[in-house]
């Protein structure tokens, strides 16, 4: 079944295929928006998209689409959004994407990505936002991503990741945000992310971490927030975070019990963190205690400074006094100035 639906100057062409074989070879070459859902299809075949040289937007979820032949999007230069997701695409070859030069995003969430070929998405060189959540990924080799310069944000969550090369993020230079959670990794290694000076976000939480190697982080200079939360670290060295330059928010659990670091604008959930001293010139806090249920204290004397505005927002809960002189509680207080 054929929808099309004309604007000004976009056109959408939509097709339901209803279990069909085949994807259909007469889709208008002026389409800029393509929908292709419920064919049952095998492959991709080169040929019947190619003569879309004008679509910018192109959709082929729900197909049951397993491998995509190597020139299938010649002639599409310029697509900008492909989305590829809920597909039985298990491997994703070197040069899949051949062709793709405009593309800025691309999405193949739950595809049952298995495996990412050296060079997977090589060409992609405006690609800034790529999606491979809700997959079956155990490894990321180190060229995975080569050719991805202008990649900004990067989605690997809720895969089976237990290795990746040290080199496999090296080439992101323009890398902001990158997303790990709820994969299997156990260790993060030392050098992980050098290369990645623009990387703003991290998010490995749900992970069975139980070791963080010394210099993981070397080299985030501009990290601003970190996610380490529902892991098997049962320890916090020192020196964890000495390579990072400026404060950030820290989510970070330790057996069953959660640190939370978060910048004054930010939302607070801190049931049993409290806030303990003030550094009076510099107008930072970087003294904590984390109560177990009893109130006594978990964890103290953490090594970096948190910037906190008093007059900024929402209190941290947790702790109660003045400004200059806090004294602790271990649950539902809150500061007063």
């Amino acid at each position: 079944m054929l929808i099309l639906q004309w604007g000004a100057a976009t056109s959408s062409c939509s097709y339901s295929g209803k279990g069909e074989k085949e994807l259909p070879t007469d889709i208008p070459s002026n389409c800029t928006r393509v929908f292709l859902s419920g064919y049952s299809i095998s492959h991709l075949p080169s040929g019947v998209l190619n003569h879309l040289t004008q679509c910018i937007f192109l959709y082929i979820r729900y197909n049951e689409l397993s491998a995509i032949d190597e020139r299938a999007f010649l002639g599409l230069g310029n697509l900008q959004e492909l989305d590829l997701g809920d597909n039985q695409i298990k491997q994703i070859s070197d040069g899949t994407f051949t062709g793709l030069s405009s593309l800025e995003e691309l999405n193949l969430r739950y595809s049952q990505v298995e495996i990412i070929e050296n060079g997977a998405f090589k060409g992609l060189t405006n690609l800034e936002n790529l999606h491979l959540e809700n997959n079956k990924i155990k490894e990321i080799p180190n060229d995975a991503f080569m050719g991805l310069d202008n990649l900004q944000r990067l989605y690997l969550s809720e895969n089976q990741i237990r290795m990746i090369h040290h080199a496999a993020f090296s080439r992101l230079k323009s890398l902001q945000v990158l997303v790990l959670s709820d994969n299997d990794l156990q260790v993060v290694e030392q050098n992980l992310f050098v290369g990645n000076r623009n990387l703003k976000m991290i998010q490995m939480d749900k992970n069975p971490i139980s070791n963080i190697n010394d210099g993981a982080f070397n080299g985030l200079y501009s990290l601003q927030s970190l996610s380490l939360g529902g892991n098997q670290m049962k320890s916090l060295d020192s020196k964890l975070l000495a390579d990072i330059r400026r404060p950030l928010s820290l989510k970070l659990t330790l057996q069953s019990y959660e640190l939370v670091f978060l910048p004054y604008d930010d939302l607070w959930d801190c049931e049993t963190l409290c806030w303990l001293k003030k550094e009076e010139q510099s107008g930072t806090i970087s003294f904590a205690l984390l109560f177990d249920d009893t109130g006594s204290p978990v964890l103290s004397n953490l090594p970096f400074p948190i910037p906190f505005n008093p007059l900024g927002s929402p209190a941290p809960k947790c702790a109660s006094g003045t400004w200059n002189s806090l004294q602790c509680s271990p649950k539902g207080e809150y500061f007063s100035f």
